[in-house]
This record gives structure tokens, sequence and C-alpha cells, in this order.
């Protein structure tokens, strides 16, 4: 099955927090409910919320670059978390603000995270060309 491609850039975002991983869900032991760790996410929702532009509601492409502050000369999961869950928390953080209408709308794209002098990321939406 053939990788769609980039059509025209829609929107590019360039943010400055540090985006969290969002963990899988837990169980909470006192209320018995189950709940997403969503605290360290405010800022980015806050932050990606004057984005906003329009409501994407069509296959799209989107390239997702997470810098993070050097800690040391290799990147690790401890220090920065897993690559899906940092994109799986800017996905959610799009929806939250109204980016785009749903992640499923997501047909492909490239995501890298890196060290950097400060904490910040790149987001390219891209819509796409042949789906």
């Amino acid at each position: 099955m053939k990788s769609p491609s980039r059509g025209q850039l829609l929107q590019a975002i360039k943010g400055f927090v540090r985006v969290y991983p969002l963990g899988r869900p837990r169980f909470n032991k006192t209320t018995g409910g189950v709940y997403t760790p969503s605290e360290s996410q405010r800022d980015l929702w806050h932050e990606l919320s004057s984005f906003r532009a329009e409501r994407f509601a069509l296959p799209i492409i989107v390239d997702c670059t997470f810098y993070f502050r050097e800690k040391g000369p290799y990147i690790t999961s401890k220090q920065l978390g897993d690559i899906d869950n940092l994109v799986k928390a800017m996905f959610d953080g799009m929806v939250k603000t109204g980016i785009i209408e749903d992640d499923s709308y997501i047909v492909g794209g490239e995501y890298l995270k890196t060290t950097c002098t400060e904490d910040w990321y790149e987001v390219n939406i891209y819509g796409a060309a042949d789906v």
C-alpha cells in the first residue's frame, strides 16, 4: 500500500512548552475509577488553543518534532518519554483545543525527538494529497 503524499501546508505550529508523554490510563484504587494523567497537559492545551485557525476535518498528515533540553549525550525514553506517547499527547491536545476534529483524520506523518538548548515543539499539518 502506498503512503499518502503531502499536499499543501495547512498550518505550522511552534510552541515553547515542554510536551510530556501521555501515559496509558491508570486505575485509582481509592475511588475505583480510571483516569489518564493530564496534569502536565494543561500548558500544552493552553498554548495550542492560541493556534486555532480552522478545524481540520479532512485527511491530513502531521509531522511532529519534539525538542528537549539536553540532559546528557544520549536521548533515552526514561528522560524524554516514548515517542508514541509524545505524539499521542500532541494529538489529544490538538483535538481538545479544536485544531483537528478527530485524530482519526490523521493518515500519516513523521515524528522525531531530539535534544536542544530549550524545550519546544514544532508541528506541521499538511493536506493528504492522494487519500
